[in-house]
């Protein structure tokens, strides 16, 4: 058994985050010490370990890789939750490409606007009309 430290460093996951993976039930200890409530982990466990970190460095939030990472080894169930998530990522940048087409517009009419708006307008004052007499 590896204790949390050492389990730490190889599944480069930190202490405090093994903690809460342990808290919400995402990845248990083996065993924790009754007496001291110091956490053990198996080295079996570090796949598991590598699956959660690839699986947030693709986006996805720690609830939806609880539901993930019983059916990892399903290939065409992983294939989906990985296709839904992708189908997600494209919308989320078409429309961060649509909000930087946005903000590239603006900027450039800001910067037509200070070259073009160098003259002045002058309204002639026209006297008020008589509006009863019509």
């Amino acid at each position: 058994m590896l204790k949390i430290g050492d389990f730490s460093k190889l599944s480069r996951v930190s202490i405090r985050m093994l903690r809460h993976y342990d808290e919400i039930g995402l990845l248990k200890p083996v065993w924790i010490d009754p007496e001291s409530g110091y956490r053990y982990y198996a080295p079996e466990q570090l796949p598991i370990a590598g699956r959660i970190n690839a699986l947030k460095d693709m986006g996805f939030g720690l609830a939806a890789i609880g539901e993930i990472l019983p059916c990892y080894d399903e290939g065409e169930t992983l294939l989906r939750h990985l296709r839904c998530k992708q189908a997600e990522l494209q919308a989320l940048s078409e429309e961060t490409a649509y909000r930087l087409r946005l903000l590239e517009t603006a900027q450039t009419r800001l910067r037509k606007e200070d070259e073009t708006m160098k003259y002045d307008v002058t309204l002639p004052c026209q006297p008020p009309r008589d509006l009863e007499s019509r």
